[in-house]
């Protein structure tokens, strides 16, 4: 009306769509009647309100007028509202009154909360994944809630004159870190620090009072956890120069832990005007070139191991298509490699590498004796073996051996916890759940595998035949050629170790020193296993990198049973009958372990026994043993995390985060557990071995005794052409209290 529209020209506008919404559309909230077309609508309105000096009954000519028209319904008074509501959260208007500021900011916080309910079945009040939110000083917060929230009775001179002050512009300043920086102070509580409120009222209130622009936070879940992400990544980002090396100015980003590395790859660029598809995006976290490597676009930032205050460069393609920090990498490599060819200084000292590293970083403290020398690298590679039940903190040792740059796993295969038997498994229907082959039970009992149904795809695991005698004539292990097909130590399929060396050398990065293959259960055929890789011919990738020469060490790892608790795994177990977990745990498995320890070393297999808790709360000990025992590896860290494109891949859904030595300080207090030896567990009423039957307590006991004797001995393996040992454990301990009675274990 105020625009002069003429009551023909709308109605007409309006009678082009009024056939389709007859009857579709109720306009008795506005106070008629219901059925009317929305022409007539526009009638019956314009013939109540009309412009100044018109033809209506009122005459509209600003907001009071409409206001005074709008009061003469229900309906048409929630119009007003809206009307108020939008004009002062989209557009600015700031109400005339405090009181009046404070009901369009409770109504806005109703609709957002109305629009982001708790998720079901929890009592997380901010939201979904993705929901976001503003945080607020809380001393600017409740300035303004004082002014708003305050009322003044009509004529009240005095009330007035207490009226607080206004809050003056939105200031966040005491939330960040330092002027011009977006990180927020460390240690910042919800309801004491800051307030978290909805973005619409962020804006309302920046828009009614000026001041700090919003500090907008998402919320992410983490750790399958749903939380408000207060505190992002907070990273610096460089640009490289045309030599490779990063630029001295650096910019602050901050980018949620869960976002992927291609998003912020894209932000960077942006932020410094690059091409995108012209650009790698590089960790910087070590002075060390060699330490540092393109980070994977398809990775999250958590995954890709990226921390706070960490530095990322963004390596720019030259115009010839060269990459500049890529080929300072190769220069350095290529260094190296020389510098370690050259061998040691004047001064004695390995000029690069790690081949001196072995006892070196125990610094004396553990009397260990002096490392073993390094083979010829050239040509040999050390094949190692863990010897471990599943869930019993083989992803820790095989951490820990990760921090060596000369050894090798198979994470770059991609597959589930880089396990030997998962690379193995081409195809989906070949493996259970967890990677593991599928074994189906004949009529007959006897296990047979998926093989029979896919010999094509199995090349490495041979179908299961009657066995046949074995060659009478056999002295060494070694040299034994059984043509039997089923395995002897737990008569499963036997593994066809030609077929599966040549494909492990595919994924094994063969130039370092010692590779590793760590698959769960495969210690139950670990005799075989040493002896089968021994006698197979050296695989074509291998052949190609003149490696001539494999040798198999083994590492067998036990867990004291008190620190079963850290394990969900073995505390369901434990929890549904406690006394068939101590018969599989505390008898059958260690005993298992002893037989086939002892079978290894009777087979001249070199073969190092350490205990789970050493490896927790006696790291500098395990440390320099397993430096002892590889030699060369060089030096390793328990502190070693993992990263996520380099050392580990999406593929292998890496079930640990963080280091050892930082999971060993969250679990300090199960210390207290172990005896002052650090190898036996506390006496506990009912638990343990006084779960145990007493026939079968006394060989269960024996057999950790065992174990833990050799936990603090270096590996001993036969000599060549020595006679097998016959020894008990009474001789192994060296004490006397067993001397009357004969051993109690397996052989």
């Amino acid at each position: 009306a105020e625009a002069g529209v003429t009551e023909a020209a709308v109605g007409a506008a309006a009678t082009g769509g009024g056939a389709a919404m007859r009857g579709q559309v109720d306009f008795s909230c506005l106070g008629y009647e219901a059925g009317l077309s929305p022409a007539e609508v526009v009638k019956r309105v314009l013939g109540e309100v009309a412009p100044e000096g018109g033809k209506g009954k009122m005459a509209i000519s600003g907001l009071d007028s409409f206001a005074t028209w709008a009061l003469a319904h229900d309906g048409r008074t929630q119009l007003l509202r809206d009307l108020c509501l939008i004009g002062a959260a989209e557009f600015g208007v700031q109400p005339s009154q405090p009181l009046k500021e404070w009901e369009v900011v409770f109504e806005l916080i109703k609709q957002y909360q109305s629009q982001h309910p708790p998720p079901q079945d929890t009592n997380f009040k901010y939201g979904e994944e993705g929901t976001l939110w503003n945080i607020i000083a809380s001393t600017w917060w409740q300035s303004w809630k004082s002014l708003s929230q305050f009322s003044v009775a009509p004529g009240g001179q005095a009330e007035r004159l207490r009226r607080p002050a206004p809050p003056g512009p939105v200031n966040n300043q005491a939330l960040f870190r330092r002027l011009g920086s977006e990180q927020l102070v460390p240690n910042l509580i919800g309801g004491q620090h800051y307030e978290v409120i909805p973005p619409t009222v962020g804006l309302a209130l920046q828009m009614w009072y000026g001041g700090s622009p919003s500090i907008e936070r998402v919320v992410i879940r983490h750790r399958n956890k749903l939380q408000l992400e207060v505190y992002p990544l907070c990273l610096r980002a460089a640009v490289c120069d045309a030599t490779g090396k990063p630029r001295t100015m650096e910019r602050e980003v901050l980018f949620s832990k869960t976002a992927r590395v291609a998003d912020l790859q894209a932000h960077v660029c942006r932020m410094w005007r690059v091409p995108l598809e012209r650009t790698k995006l590089w960790n910087n976290t070590s002075r060390d070139l060699l330490q540092q490597d393109v980070l994977p676009p398809d990775a999250t930032l958590i995954e890709a191991q990226l921390r706070d205050q960490q530095s990322v460069v963004l390596e720019i393609a030259q115009p010839d298509g060269s990459w500049p920090r890529s080929q300072l990498q190769v220069d350095a490599a290529e260094e190296e490699e020389r510098a370690q060819k050259a061998g040691p200084g004047p001064n004695g000292r390995q000029t690069a590498g790690g081949g001196a590293g072995g006892a070196g970083g125990v610094g004396g403290v553990n009397h260990v004796a002096a490392a073993e020398p390094c083979d010829d690298v050239s040509s040999v590679r050390t094949v190692l073996l863990t010897m471990c039940e599943a869930y019993h903190g083989s992803t820790a040792l095989e951490s820990v051996l990760m921090s060596s740059p000369n050894l090798g796993t198979l994470c770059g295969a991609n597959r589930w916890q880089c396990e030997g038997k998962n690379v193995l498994c081409e195809h989906p229907d070949q493996c259970d759940a967890g990677g593991g082959l599928r074994f189906l039970r004949g009529s007959n009992g006897h296990s047979h595998s998926t093989r029979t149904k896919h010999k094509q795809r199995l090349p490495w695991l041979k179908v299961p035949t009657p066995p046949t005698q074995k060659d009478a004539n056999c002295d060494h292990p070694f040299a034994c050629t059984s043509q039997s097909l089923v395995d002897e130590d737990d008569g499963e399929p036997r593994w066809n170790y030609t077929v599966a060396l040549d494909v492990w050398s595919r994924s094994w990065p063969l130039e370092r020193h010692v590779l590793l293959e760590k698959t769960p259960n495969q210690w139950l055929r670990i005799q075989s296993m040493a002896r089968l890789i021994h006698e197979a011919p050296i695989p074509p990738p291998m052949v190609h990198q003149n490696i001539d020469r494999l040798q198999v060490k083994v590492i067998v790892m036990w867990r004291p049973w008190c620190l079963a608790s850290l394990s969900g795994h073995a505390r369901q177990e434990m929890a549904r009958n406690y006394s068939a977990w101590a018969d599989k745990e505390l008898v059958r498995l260690n005993s298992k372990f002893v037989t086939r320890h002892r079978g290894l070393v009777d087979a001249g297999v070199p073969v190092l026994v350490i205990a789970y808790s050493d490896l927790l709360f006696r790291g500098q000990t395990t440390v320099g043993r397993l430096q002892q025992f590889l030699p060369c590896l060089g030096k390793l860290d328990r502190s070693f995390v993992p990263r996520i494109g380099r050392d580990i891949f999406p593929g292998n859904k890496w079930k640990v985060e963080g280091s050892v030595a930082d999971f060993s300080r969250h679990i300090a207090a199960k210390k207290k557990l172990l005896a002052s030896d650090g190898l036996t567990c506390r006496a506990q009423g009912g638990r343990g071995f006084d779960a145990l039957p007493r026939a079968q307590r006394a060989a269960a006991q024996e057999s950790e005794e065992y174990l833990r004797a050799h936990s603090r001995t270096r590996s001993q393996p036969r000599p060549e052409g020595a006679p097998r040992r016959q020894a008990s454990l009474s001789t192994l301990l060296n004490t006397s209290r067993h001397s009357a009675a004969p051993s109690l274990l397996p052989r």
